[in-house]
């Protein structure tokens, strides 16, 4: 079967800054539209800096940094990694739960 795949005119749409085109199975979270996301990325970084070990607290702000920007770019494996490296440094947290929830990943 052919998959033949036309989109009709589009000029003088809008498109958010997650916009996906002709993509299957593509899961699109964009953080300043999902409450609950940015709630659990708010609480996550008051997390990372009750941390008291400084090397840790680095450690943990550096990696969340890096899955904010990997949620921006919508990149699964990545956001993964962070979550768990985050999870190794901070434990079981609500809010890495919450994140992980919201991309269907099992810490």
């Amino acid at each position: 079967m052919v998959d033949i795949r036309k989109i009709g005119d589009i000029s003088n749409s809008k498109f958010g800054p997650n916009s996906n085109f002709q993509g299957d199975n593509v899961k699109q979270i964009n953080i300043s539209e999902n409450t609950e996301l940015a709630n659990a990325l708010d609480k996550l970084a008051i997390n990372i800096e009750s941390i008291s070990d400084v090397t840790q607290k680095d450690t943990a702000k550096i990696f969340y940094e890096s899955l904010i920007e990997s949620i921006k770019q919508n990149k699964p494996n990545r956001i993964e990694r962070y979550l768990k490296t985050l999870k190794d440094i901070l434990g079981t947290v609500a809010s890495l739960t919450t994140i992980a929830t919201q991309f269907k990943i099992v810490l």
